[in-house]
């Protein structure tokens, strides 16, 4: 389990229990302008769940949250790259849709 607390934001490992929130998060996301931008997200709440599964499943996707609402407003990816001083961090793509 990965927490990393400011004063306002609170990062934090996904859950089961952020199901709707999630699903909130990313619909708003496939519908604003920015999303033409970035790698596509499923639409249906099936195939949204199975990547909320992954994701519950790893310490490197954390859900960000505001700690005064305790909403989640976006994700973060925190991945430690294999280098000779090994302080690299880097974004990874989340998986393909039915790969």
């Amino acid at each position: 389990m990965r927490s990393i607390e400011t004063e306002r934001l609170l990062l934090r490992n996904f859950s089961q229990n952020d199901d709707d929130a999630f699903f909130d998060l990313i619909n708003n996301y496939n519908n604003s302008p920015m999303s033409k931008h970035d790698h596509e997200w499923p639409k249906n709440n099936l195939e949204l769940l199975n990547i909320l599964n992954w994701f519950c499943t790893l310490d490197d996707y954390l859900a960000v949250i505001v700690k005064n609402e305790n909403k989640i407003i976006g994700t973060v990816n925190i991945t430690k790259e294999n280098t000779p001083n090994n302080n690299v961090y880097s974004q990874r793509p989340p998986p393909e849709v039915g790969a």
